[in-house]
């Protein structure tokens, strides 16, 4: 069901789009209408997580995922790889929210169609950022960004921050590439291609993405003042220039070394619009990530430019970071798209190195409306222009356009039809994907009903239901759920990280007994049927 707060504003939009989806249907024989119907099935329903009633600060953050954020092993949901990030931002206080794409023609899902090689397919794509469908929110996590933007996304976003928002790009070292279609995250937040083939001068829609070959053209640089290296660089020691908080906005305030198991770095062109937060320190001794194709280190220390850095620009901000690693978890929710095979992610959350306190130091800067413009005062103090903002074999690509490897059996990063069963964008059979979404199934939240009525409702339902709490369940994880009525009948509750001080009976006896009120999404936990991804959940007595 696609969300209620987005049906007003895409009316209009979503009239006008069934017309244009007809004739480009008509135009573009390759499209069958059985593709469009097969084509992301699962994902009517997005992921939210909320805070309780007491702790809730009022404030909304969006992790993107209509551009390649789960590609190849990334997995950078709120409820996959990422959900040690979001849980903290609950923790806290946020209302987090996954962000899919915009359900133009109203048929209650997120449809993609590769309109960046196929022009006929311009329309037919939902899996994009506009303005109204992302000013709802606070702060917009843009994590390892794998598709580019067009030239209307990359305004919605220029017109995200100008209203005072604040925007989180997390990079990855050049040929991260994880989905094979010769994009990077790096690539994508500059706006050009490394590459200054022609076949990147995509005119209208995407426009002119080849490489400048100058520090200071490209969308990122030219908005914030800073761009991204092509570099890639190992220090799994922990990047250790941390500025004093006095320089940094007080965002370093407690901040150690930060993890880079193969990351990028960023060149901070205009210091009164950038500055960075953490640099490679006097005595560390990074090193180039061993598959790099060029020198991967550039410049060593300072010179290689800071690895974490933030911006203000007009009333919005923006930060990044050039690695996942330091905020990812190792509990990826998909399967890889390219064979269906588990992923593997970085524990990099807990791990030593992490950058836990860093990003929710940097997502409340960004998230907190300031007047000031510019770092160019003794209280908003000015960057440290990088020395050579982009080195000389940064105006060149050694994979001469191509992806740093080529894509096997009939996957193509650019058709979902071909990823494998299990990965995000998938087409989802009747039967299942064999992960557990909210989308599995459309049928609606229809009130608040029993422990009973929920047993008997097939997975991926989303549900409210009352009952009695009647023990725990694998320790602090989850609790046995009786139906109010008979306590012979129960459902298994995972409780989410920020519940369990609550709701957990090992953690709080008072609980036993309680009849309370859960919603979440039906499935099966420890072998049995179960409540998940449970958004809420209260004392009713």
């Amino acid at each position: 069901m696609f969300n209620a707060q987005y049906c007003c504003t895409f009316k209009k939009i979503a009239q006008k789009f069934r017309c244009i989806l007809a004739c480009l249907l008509l135009a573009a024989p390759l499209l069958s209408v059985n593709a469009i119907a097969a084509t992301a099935q699962w994902n009517a329903r997005t992921p939210i997580k909320a805070p309780t009633a007491n702790n809730d600060n009022g404030k909304r953050i969006l992790f993107d995922v209509s551009h390649g954020g789960t590609q190849g092993n990334a997995d950078w949901v709120l409820d996959g790889a990422f959900s040690d990030f979001a849980d903290a931002l609950v923790a806290v206080g946020y209302t987090v929210e996954e962000y899919r794409g915009v359900d133009l023609n109203s048929n209650g899902r997120i449809d993609f169609f590769d309109d960046y090689n196929i022009p006929a397919n311009v329309g037919l794509n939902e899996a994009i950022i506009t303005y109204d469908a992302i000013a709802h929110a606070d702060v917009l996590v843009l994590a390892e960004t794998n598709r580019p933007f067009s030239v209307s996304e990359y305004l919605a976003l220029e017109q995200f921050v100008q209203a005072g928002k604040g925007i989180f790009f997390i990079a990855d070292h050049y040929d991260a590439d994880r989905n094979l279609n010769t994009w990077d995250a790096t690539e994508v937040f500059n706006g050009y291609n490394r590459s200054d083939s022609s076949a990147y001068d995509l005119h209208t829609h995407y426009g002119d993405l080849r490489n400048p070959k100058v520090a200071n053209a490209g969308w990122l640089v030219q908005n914030f003042g800073i761009r991204f290296r092509f570099n890639a660089v190992d220090y799994k020691r922990g990047v250790s220039g941390v500025k004093a908080p006095s320089d940094t906005e007080n965002l370093t305030q407690g901040v150690g070394p930060v993890l880079m198991a193969a990351g990028a770095t960023l060149a901070i062109i205009d210091n009164t619009k950038a500055k960075g937060l953490v640099y490679f320190g006097a005595n560390d001794t990074p090193k180039k990530w061993t598959h790099a194709n060029d020198a991967g280190l550039y410049f060593g220390g300072m010179a290689e430019g800071p690895y974490v850095a933030i911006s203000k620009a007009g009333l919005g901000k923006a930060a990044f970071i050039g690695d996942s690693s330091p905020i990812e978890d190792a509990t990826p929710k998909y399967k890889r798209e390219d064979n269906g095979t588990t992923k593997k992610t970085y524990p990099g959350w807990s791990d030593a190195g992490n950058a836990a306190r860093l990003s929710i130091n940097i997502v409340n800067w960004l998230a907190t409306p300031e007047t000031y413009t510019r770092f160019n005062s003794y209280r908003h103090r000015a960057g440290i222009v990088t020395p050579t903002p982009m080195a000389a074999t940064e105006k060149s690509d050694p994979n001469s356009g191509r992806p740093w490897s080529k894509p096997r059996g009939q996957y193509q990063p650019w058709k979902p039809l071909t990823f494998a069963k299990g990965s995000y964008g998938a087409p989802c059979p009747v039967q299942g994907c064999g992960y557990t979404d909210p989308g599995d199934d459309n049928t609606p939240n229809t009130g608040t009903i029993s422990v009973a009525q929920a047993l008997v409702l097939g997975k991926g339902t989303r549900v409210t239901v009352e009952g009695r709490v009647k023990s725990e369940l694998n320790g602090i994880y989850a609790l046995l759920l009786s139906d109010a009525n008979d306590q012979t009948t129960i459902i298994n509750v995972k409780l989410e990280p920020q519940q369990r001080e609550q709701f957990s009976p090992v953690l709080n006896r008072a609980i036993l007994g309680q009849l309370i009120r859960v919603t979440g999404v039906r499935d099966s936990y420890l072998s049995g049927p179960s409540i998940e991804s449970v958004s809420a959940i209260t004392i009713i007595n």
